[in-house]
């Protein structure tokens, strides 16, 4: 099998953005053997060694193109939630895979405010009415 080389340039910012190997979660990725690794563990432990499963690598960069290892340390997983939530990355709304609602039904909802029982809304939305008390009292959709 012959092996594709990495492709990067180098942006403003010193990161060495990887641009002949992309996954669909936005990091570079190949195959070997039918398994999927991403290019930037496969660099680490070429310098530095296998790490734990349980390790991460974070981009200090926030951007997972990123394959410059300047630009990465290891991380467990709860520093990597921390930076997560610190920068504000976490899927939020639509965004998040559970979601069933979208923004402009919960901005609806929201603006109908208290006039109408949570009864009568879970009717007009064909939702549950334990959803509607959670949006109203700011529980859920907070960003909304």
């Amino acid at each position: 099998m012959r092996k594709k080389l990495v492709e990067y340039y180098i942006n403003e910012k010193g990161c060495h953005i990887c641009v002949s190997h992309t996954g669909a979660d936005g990091y570079p990725h190949y195959y070997r053997d039918g398994k999927c690794r991403k290019i930037v563990r496969h660099l680490w432990e070429i310098i530095y060694g296998k790490q734990s499963r349980s390790d991460f690598l974070l981009h200090t960069c926030d951007n997972p193109k990123c394959i410059n290892l300047n630009h990465i340390k290891l991380g467990s997983p709860k520093e990597n939630t921390h930076d997560m939530l610190s920068k504000n990355r976490q899927a939020k709304g639509s965004k998040n895979g559970n979601a069933k609602l979208s923004e402009q039904l919960v901005y609806d909802i929201k603006q109908i405010g208290f006039t109408k029982s949570e009864r009568i809304l879970a009717r007009m939305f064909n939702i549950n009415r334990a959803t509607i008390g959670y949006i109203r009292r700011g529980q859920t959709w907070k960003h909304i």
